[in-house]
C-alpha cells in the first residue's frame, strides 16, 4: 500500500510538487532517447503518473502520450488537467505491479522514486515484465529512483521538508520521521508523511505511513537480469545528460536507463 490518503488529495499533491521542472525532465527524455535509438521519440508512458505531469508535457510537444495510476482520484484529476492544457492523455486507472495496454509504447517513465512502493522481489519483476510488454523492441524505460546513499545513509540527497504555493493554495510536506524504523535486511522504511495544506484561511493536516523500499546499484542489476526484458544503456544522477551517476553531491538520484531487448 502506498500513501493512498495523501494521493487522494489530488490537487495538494499535485502544488507539494510543483517544483520540479517537469519540461526539463520531458527534453532530458526525449535528448536521452534520441541519442541511445538515433530517432525521436513518437509515443510516451508515465506510469505511477500523480498528476499526470510528464505525460501532459509530453502530450503538449506531440508525442502520443499515455498515463497510469492505480489511484482513481488522481486519474479524473489527471484527466481534467490535460483538458484544461488543451492536449489529449490516454489516461488510465491500474496496478503498476501488473497491467497491461492494448498498445506499445516508444518511451515510458517513472519518477518521484515511485518504484520505492514495489517493496518485494517478485513484484519489482511483475512490473519490469508490464513494462516490457508495452514496449516497442529498442524502447527505453527510464526510472527516477533514490541514490543509493540514502540505503546506508551515508548523506542526504534530497529535502525531506519543503513548502510550496500556488493559486492561494499553500502546502507544506515532511517526507520521513526520526521515529520510522528502518529494516537493514528488506531495506524497508515504514515511512511516514505528514502534509498540511491551507486554502482560503482554512488549514487542514494529514499523516499516514506506507512501506518504502530503497534499491542499490548491484540489486537493481539483479533484477534486471532476473526479469530477462531489459539492458541498462546508461546512467545518470539526475534527470540531466551531464550528471553521470557518482557519489559527487550533484548525483542526487539514480537514474538508469533500460532498453526493451529483442
Amino acid at each position: 500500500m502506498n500513501h493512498d490518503r495523501f494521493y487522494s488529495f489530488s490537487e495538494v499533491y499535485d502544488v507539494a510538487f510543483d517544483f520540479k521542472d517537469v519540461p526539463a525532465e520531458c527534453a532530458f527524455l526525449r535528448a536521452t532517447y534520441e541519442g541511445i535509438t538515433g530517432r525521436r521519440p513518437q509515443s510516451f508512458i508515465d506510469i505511477a503518473a500523480g498528476p499526470g505531469l510528464h505525460a501532459i508535457e509530453m502530450a503538449r510537444v506531440g508525442l502520443d502520450s499515455a498515463a497510469l495510476d492505480l489511484s482513481q482520484d488522481m486519474v479524473e484529476y489527471g484527466i481534467n488537467k490535460a483538458q484544461r492544457a488543451g492536449v489529449t492523455v490516454d489516461y488510465r486507472q491500474g496496478n503498476m505491479a501488473n497491467f497491461d495496454w492494448d498498445r506499445t509504447f516508444d518511451l515510458a517513465g517513472i519518477f518521484m522514486d515511485s518504484l520505492c512502493y514495489l517493496v518485494d522481489n517478485a513484484v519489482v519483476i511483475s512490473h519490469l515484465r508490464s513494462v516490457a510488454q508495452i514496449l516497442n523492441v529498442g524502447g527505453l524505460y527510464v526510472l527516477e529512483m533514490s541514490h543509493p546513499r540514502d540505503v546506508f545513509s551515508v548523506g542526504q540527497s534530497t529535502a525531506t521538508t519543503w513548502e510550496v504555493e500556488r493559486n492561494g493554495l499553500w502546502t507544506s510536506v515532511t517526507w520521513g520521521d526520526n521515529a520510522d524504523e528502518f529494516d537493514p535486511i528488506s531495506q524497508i522504511t515504514n515511512t511516514t508523511v505528514q502534509v498540511r495544506f491551507r486554502a482560503n484561511g482554512e488549514e487542514q493536516r494529514l499523516t499516514e505511513k506506507a512501506r518504502a523500499r530503497c534499491f542499490t546499484y548491484n540489486e537493481l542489476q539483479a533484477l534486471v537480469l532476473a526479469e530477462g526484458s531489459f539492458e541498462i544503456v546508461a546512467m545518470y544522477g539526475a534527470m540531466k545528460s551531464d550528471v553521470p551517476f557518482s557519489n559527487d553531491k550533484a548525483a542526487w538520484r539514480m537514474i538508469p536507463v533500460l532498453r526493451r531487448r529483442a
